[in-house]
């Protein structure tokens, strides 16, 4: 008997996250959403601490879909039905337990492209993002990119998100979409100085 209110509480609980449940979700899926929001929410907390005012910004742009062909992994995204919500973490090989930026802005480029904006952590304090700044500087790694979408269509019908949203974007060493990639890697200064430019590129493959 005195296991029964516990089990009645439990019950309580499940009932009432029921309700935030779309038609298309099972209980499985909406856990697993209700921890990817958690991860986002905990990752946007700790790149948000480790943005410095006082220090240059470290900024990227990139390529995160190339068009509209299948990737390796069976997926294709319909760039116009992207529904954009920012910022999302800026993240490498998906680890969002150590952010290393926000991703600021996304585009639709060219019809079928999806191109972004981010902002790296400039805090020594900020777990990979210096290591990731060094290397994107050198051109020596990260210059892939990915990122984690979720259909907000019901299941994608032969691969196809033909709506989705993006909760977090991920510098790589390879992606599954072929033709992702970094385009710039760029430093603008917090305020401006007449000795020395606002802003420096490292390098861009803009065009």
């Amino acid at each position: 008997m005195r296991h029964r209110p516990q089990h009645r509480y439990r019950m309580f609980c499940v009932l009432v996250a029921d309700r935030g449940r779309s038609s298309m979700e099972n209980l499985n899926e909406f856990t697993a959403r209700l921890r990817r929001e958690e991860d986002r929410k905990y990752a946007l907390m700790v790149t948000t601490r480790h943005m410095d005012p006082r220090l240059p910004a470290r900024l990227i742009k990139g390529v995160v879909v190339s068009g509209a062909q299948r990737n390796s992994n069976g997926h294709r995204f319909n760039a116009r039905g992207l529904s954009i919500k920012l910022p999302v973490p800026l993240c490498v090989a998906h680890d969002l337990a150590h952010p290393i930026g926000l991703v600021t802005g996304i585009e639709i480029f060219g019809g079928d492209e999806i191109r972004f904006s981010a902002s790296l952590c400039n805090s020594a304090a900020a777990h990979g993002a210096l290591e990731a700044w060094d290397a994107l500087i050198e051109q020596r790694d990260l210059m892939a990119c990915s990122m984690s979408a979720r259909s907000i269509a019901g299941k994608p019908v032969g691969g196809l998100y033909s709506q989705f949203e993006i909760d977090e974007i991920s510098l790589t060493h390879s992606g599954s979409d072929a033709g992702t990639r970094v385009l710039r890697v760029f430093e603008r200064a917090p305020y401006i100085r007449a000795d020395r430019p606002t802003e420096v590129t490292f390098w861009s493959k803009e065009q």
